[in-house]
């Protein structure tokens, strides 16, 4: 049995879900790149054996990364890395940005403005010139 194995039962006892413990240690190796992208994982009966656990465990915390978008399952071939997803933004970031965007909008405006403003100024203090003696 590994350390992680043994890290894994010790920490299902403190009341964490057994899938979940396999699914962090699966992500962290993936992570660390010692599953990198293409990477095939180890199959339901190598989890089974390395962590000892029953067969829908196994399953649930390989399900559990597909959900995450970090590997897929594939018929022969086993479950592989996949390149993770472009997390989309969220709604509060993208309401940020619009705001961001209209005081950037509204600053040029101003700005603008201002230079009008003060070429204006600096015509009108402009000695007059006199005709004539």
């Amino acid at each position: 049995m590994s350390y992680s194995c043994c890290m894994t039962q010790q920490r299902a006892g403190a009341g964490q879900a057994k899938y979940k413990i396999i699914a962090a240690d699966l992500r962290a190796k993936i992570e660390s790149g010692e599953y990198p992208v293409d990477a095939r994982l180890p199959t339901h009966e190598q989890l089974m054996e390395r962590y000892s656990v029953a067969l829908n465990t196994a399953r649930e915390a390989l399900a559990v990364l597909r959900d995450e978008g970090r590997v897929e399952t594939h018929q022969g071939v086993g479950t592989v890395v996949v390149e993770p997803p472009t997390p989309e933004p969220s709604p509060q970031f993208t309401a940020i940005m619009q705001q961001i965007a209209d005081v950037a909008g509204e600053v040029r405006r101003l700005s603008e403005r201002t230079g009008a403003l003060e070429r204006w100024q600096a015509e009108s203090q402009q000695p007059l010139r006199q005709s004539g003696p």
